[in-house]
């Protein structure tokens, strides 16, 4: 079987200018666009990123037997949407973007605003892959949840910045939204095109929910390592579950609160919170290999998705 990482470039570019095409946008709008699209990870960058077009083209690939080019518009959706909350999640954090530092504000925010409509537009090329009426309908649904349950993570991840407490429970809810429901997303939409059993449908959308919970968490202990440097949640006062477990945890006491960012990150490892994060990122990566296992029993999975459980660099 083919490797969808390695054959898909090519017809994504050419499915996303597509798209961009379809716009009519002026030239300096356009240049936006495509700015937008070659920051890293994502497609039009040096190297290419296709995490997020994969995990469509992926889990199309496994739930149909084998076939992915159908789920092609979906994944340049999912590329658009990724790139435009990517945007906004920077602009709302203060973290400065090369887009923002060379169009300034504004012009980012109405970039990210026509980026999100793109992915919207890319889905009615699916009729040219001979996709039912009844599939497109249910694709542009899910990717509509998708955006309106990663609205409501970010609604929440924004919302506990400000609070002075929040618990294991309410930090776990914010990265089911936000980043584990935009994973989840991914695996449902490339299902939906490559399957018509619901069953399996929700099976591969569970999958993906395990996935970003993992990819997530993996990432928040990588932020809190002492000696990273680089953007930070601690500078941005994010409730990560690292910091939750060591500023609120049992062993807050062994938590240095002085605001020196060295100390807090020395104190985190010490008390044992990137430990304790890592054991329940390790339980969701174990619930996704029994989950690919089951799907092997009547899809080919192993092959196809079980390289996402061992990503050496970092799953989001």
């Amino acid at each position: 079987m083919e490797n969808v990482s390695d054959q898909c470039l090519s017809p994504l570019l050419e499915e996303l200018n597509a798209v961009i095409d379809d716009g009519h946008f002026p030239p300096t709008l356009r240049q936006m666009v495509e700015d937008a699209l070659r920051q890293p990870g994502h497609a039009f960058a040096s190297p290419p990123g296709l995490k997020w077009p994969l995990f469509v083209l992926l889990s199309c690939q496994s739930s149909s037997g084998g076939e992915w080019r159908q789920a092609l518009p979906a994944a340049a959706a999912f590329e658009l949407m990724s790139a435009s909350l990517e945007i906004v999640d920077d602009l709302q954090d203060g973290d400065v973007s090369p887009l923002q530092i060379k169009y300034g504000d504004a012009q980012a925010l109405n970039t990210a605003f026509l980026l999100f409509v793109l992915a919207h537009r890319a889905l009615w090329r699916l009729v040219r892959w001979n996709v039912s009426a009844e599939k497109r309908i249910a694709v542009a649904e899910a990717l509509s949840m998708v955006a309106t349950t990663v609205g409501s993570g970010q609604h929440l991840d924004l919302l506990y910045e400000s609070r002075p407490e929040v618990s294991q429970d309410e930090c776990l809810q914010a990265i089911s939204e936000k980043s584990a429901g935009l994973v989840s997303g991914a695996f449902r939409i490339g299902a939906l095109l490559g399957t018509v059993g619901k069953p399996l449908v929700e099976k591969y959308a569970e999958l993906g929910w395990h996935l970003g919970m993992y990819g997530q968490l993996a990432n928040d202990i990588e932020d809190v390592l002492p000696g990273r440097i680089g953007k930070s949640d601690i500078r941005r006062g994010k409730k990560t579950l690292p910091l939750v477990f060591g500023l609120n945890g049992a062993n807050n006491r062994s938590v240095a609160t002085s605001g020196d960012e060295a100390e807090l990150r020395a104190s985190l490892w010490k008390c044992g919170a990137l430990h304790y994060t890592w054991v329940i990122a390790e339980v969701h990566r174990q619930k996704a290999k029994e989950i690919v296992a089951l799907l092997e029993q009547v899809r080919p999975a192993e092959a196809i998705l079980g390289p996402l459980m061992e990503a050496k660099d970092g799953l989001l």
